[in-house]
């Protein structure tokens, strides 16, 4: 109680850190975590089994702003290893671990962020009753004091590489776990006789041609306090350590948010170079993440599309268990190129007799999957109704609606309009294929996606404020960071990107044509009657990327000493 305002509370806040000489702890038998009816023994399982491993991977880290910090461990096994243990040993003092967080401190972090916005909430409801001035001003103290608590709170995980695995002196049972395209690469697995022919690899830039450990992920919400204060500290801290930073491959990313208010609950939410809000289609492994069940009757709830369980995020058995393989990708965008792209499709789509805004709002959903506003094709030729009204949990800050994403492509009403080969559509078909494709195991060999875009110089805010002149294109250093977290990397993005996205007959035979957003396309297309629409030149290209690995946290603390 603060004020006579009552705060929400988690039910996650009671079981202390893990001690790191447990064993690990169980999976949690089934999901959604956290839901209500479990006994106060499952949530302390529930809580040892989050504090184990890593954050940003079962949710988002959820800040504007993310520095990749690229670096080599000190020579010698012992050194690196105390190096990496010092990371992730938890300091009862600070009641924090210095360089990663766990699932579970991030679960804390966020939970104090709903508490402030709860409190702001009920302040703003209930200011006029007070009518003590020293009492309305004790309780604002309290909840800037609040507020400034969640603005400082910092993100920060750590990946490894092949090489930086190695430099820990992993032993030869970890070396047979560990997955086979660390050893290959990522390169390699976009070259060789594949549909499509190789990936354009001449883009390739350092630091992802040169042989790094790994990368310490930071994020903050506000940039000033990320660069001036949190990677100077990062710095430091790895001198200490004898760890080398490479100081000149700093990733920068970024958010670009929609300014407007398109749901109508006061959510802002993040877009993609192209324009297109981002982060809608995710799996949610929390039970306060999963309400509503259904938003609009009849539909599939929201994350049933990309059902994962834990298993298929985390190595579940063996000496490298709770760890999760990553495929970080760096793509650069030709923003320009693809608005270009649209204007001859609304052309196309005028004149086979498309009203103008109809035209406008269609054109970037055939290509995509979705409008700008995350609206199918469907929905935007108003065969299927948008949903009025919000499903915005009050004690929750603005969020996604539920609605976004309550639709597979089985229902005939949400496929008519949506091309086969349509971005989403090739990475999630969302229905059972004439192929022989099942549409829930599509479903299980999802990554989880954490990427950011990066655009250092603000462009694409530049742009959209002044309302004319050319969009970023190739060479302005604009795109997105893509990050994602899984149990199989060949199956969950080796599978997608390097096959799925260049099989001209997936999902279907009819399909036609690659993924246009990742490979562009080479013939002519045809979209709801409007023949000869030009092929999509590409507008994507890899500047680098790399698989790599996020060790559970009890793996880290429990590397052997001398």
């Amino acid at each position: 109680m603060l004020g006579g305002i009552a705060l929400a509370r988690t039910s996650l806040n009671l079981p202390a850190i893990r001690e790191s000489s447990m064993p690990f702890p169980a999976f949690p038998p089934s999901l959604p975590l956290n839901r209500p009816g479990l006994s106060r023994d499952e949530r302390q399982a529930e809580a040892s089994f989050l504090d184990a491993v890593q954050g940003n991977i079962l949710k988002g880290h959820g800040r504007d702003h993310q520095r990749l910090v690229f670096f080599r461990f000190p020579s010698g096994v012992d050194r690196a290893r105390a190096a990496a243990r010092a990371a992730a040993t938890y300091d009862r003092e600070r009641h924090m671990r210095p360089w990663i967080r766990s699932a579970l401190e991030q679960y804390r972090q966020r939970s104090l962020r709903y508490r402030a916005v709860e409190l702001r909430r009920q302040y703003s409801l209930q200011a006029e009753k007070w009518a003590m001035a020293e009492s309305q001003q004790d309780v604002l103290q309290r909840l800037t004091a609040l507020e400034d608590q969640v603005v400082v709170q910092y993100f920060s995980g750590l990946l490894l590489s092949r090489s930086g695995l190695e430099a820990l002196g992993i032993s030869p049972e970890e070396k047979a776990a560990l997955h086979g395209s660390l050893e290959t690469g990522m390169a390699a697995g976009m070259q060789g006789p594949l549909m499509g022919g190789s990936v354009d690899l001449s883009y390739w830039t350092k630091p992802y041609t040169e042989d790094f450990h790994g990368i310490f992920l930071l994020a903050c919400k506000e940039e000033k306090a990320l660069d001036e204060q949190l990677v100077p500290a990062l710095k430091a801290w790895c001198g200490e350590h004898d760890i080398s930073v490479w100081e000149e491959h700093i990733e920068p990313g970024c958010t670009w948010r929609d300014e407007g208010n398109p749901y109508g609950n006061g959510y802002h939410p993040p877009r993609e170079p192209f324009g297109f809000v981002d982060g809608i289609s995710m799996p949610q492994f929390f039970h306060e993440d999963r309400e509503p069940a259904v938003r609009t009757p009849g539909t599939p709830p929201a994350w049933h599309s990309i059902d994962l369980q834990l298993e298929n995020v985390f190595v579940r058995d063996g000496p490298l268990r709770g760890g999760s393989y990553v495929a970080l990708l760096k793509l650069e965008q030709d923003v320009q190129g693809f608005r270009e792209h649209e204007v001859k499709i609304v052309e196309r789509l005028r004149a086979c007799g498309f009203a103008a805004d109809v035209a406008a709002d269609l054109a970037p959903a055939l290509i995509m999957g979705r409008n700008r506003h995350g609206h199918t094709p469907a929905q935007v030729l108003r065969s299927l109704p948008v949903p009025a009204g919000t499903d915005q949990n009050a004690s929750r800050p603005p969020h996604l609606p539920a609605w976004l994403n309550e639709f597979d492509f089985e229902e005939t009403r949400q496929s008519a309009g949506c091309p086969f080969h349509a971005h989403i559509r090739k990475s999630n078909p969302r229905a059972m294929s004439p192929t022989g494709l099942d549409k829930h195991a599509v479903g299980r060999v999802q990554p989880v996606r954490r990427g950011m875009i990066f655009d250092p110089a603000r462009k694409l805010a530049a742009r959209e404020a002044a309302n004319t002149g050319a969009w970023p294109g190739f060479g302005d250093g604009v795109g997105l960071l893509f990050l994602a977290y899984m149990a199989d990397p060949w199956t969950q993005f080796d599978q997608w990107h390097n096959t799925w996205a260049r099989d001209t007959a997936f999902p279907t035979y009819d399909t036609a044509n690659m993924d246009p957003v990742l490979f562009g396309h080479s013939e002519p297309v045809t979209h709801c009657g409007a023949d000869q629409i030009p092929p999509l030149p590409p507008v994507v290209r890899r500047l680098g990327g790399a698989y790599l690995f996020a060790p559970a946290i009890h793996w880290l603390e429990n590397l052997p000493t001398p």
